[in-house]
């Protein structure tokens, strides 16, 4: 079946089901969602067989259900036959640890987006504030609906970021200095970690068939640029603090 019939498909089966109102009850705790020419699937509260009957339902590699399972040190970007897996770090403020960290996974064909969210973001009041669910029918292609996910996920950055760059050093003694800047400098990681993911993402719409203009990749990674030089910078004008006692 070529890539445009299986598009027809899943866009035919993603409406049927949310016109039956049936996306609780066909496929449980997954939210099904119609776009142009892409169908989002939000994979979190799936156990392990159910995720493996929806990934085997749109012809995933079943290997790709494994990738969904696993706990990453670092971001990953991982080719498995047509589908690509992408894990990437949300990141929120955190008051005693400078921020927070929770993974969002996602797998990518030519028309289909599927996601995988750690639930405790999920079970945070302010959840909205980190990653809003994606609209009740989204519109665009996987491109664009990726797009949306990492421009979420940059926006947990700037906030992280935003309260970096606000916090004073001037009542901290010489080690907490340390420690703060030391954290900064992980945070600094977490940036150069994400700017690989996306390095790598944009040069696989070949290898995806992805068609889209990718113009909005590039507003994504400037953005991106924006918060490391930002990050480097603070790092770079504390580096003679951390020294005094």
């Amino acid at each position: 079946m070529n890539t445009e019939s299986r598009r027809d498909r899943l866009r035919r089966e993603a409406d049927a089901t949310l016109a039956g109102g049936a996306s609780r009850t066909q496929w449980g705790t997954v939210a099904v969602q119609s776009s142009d020419g892409a169908v989002w699937i939000d994979l979190t509260l799936r156990n392990r067989t159910g995720l493996n009957q929806v990934l085997e339902h749109y012809d995933v590699p079943r290997e790709v259900a494994t990738y969904f399972f696993l706990h990453y040190q670092s971001p990953k970007v991982i080719h498995a036959g047509p589908a690509l897996f992408v894990m990437i770090f949300l990141a929120a403020p955190s008051l005693r640890h400078m921020f927070s960290l929770w993974e969002l996974k996602i797998c990518l064909t030519p028309t289909l987006v599927a996601t995988v969210c750690e639930p405790f973001v999920h079970a945070k009041p302010n959840r909205d504030r980190i990653l809003p669910l994606p609209p009740p029918r989204p519109t665009g292609s996987v491109e664009r609906l990726l797009s949306d996910l990492l421009g979420r996920v940059l926006s947990s950055y700037e906030t992280v970021v935003k309260t970096i760059a606000d916090q004073s050093l001037g009542g901290m003694g010489k080690e907490e200095r340390q420690l703060w800047r030391q954290r900064v400098a992980k945070f600094a990681e977490v940036l150069h970690g994400a700017r690989s993911v996306m390095n790598h993402v944009a040069h696989a719409e070949r290898k995806l068939a992805l068609t889209d203009n990718l113009k909005h990749f590039d507003v994504l990674a400037t953005r991106l640029e924006t918060l490391i030089r930002t990050i480097e910078d603070i790092l770079r004008l504390t580096h003679t603090d951390t020294g005094r006692s």
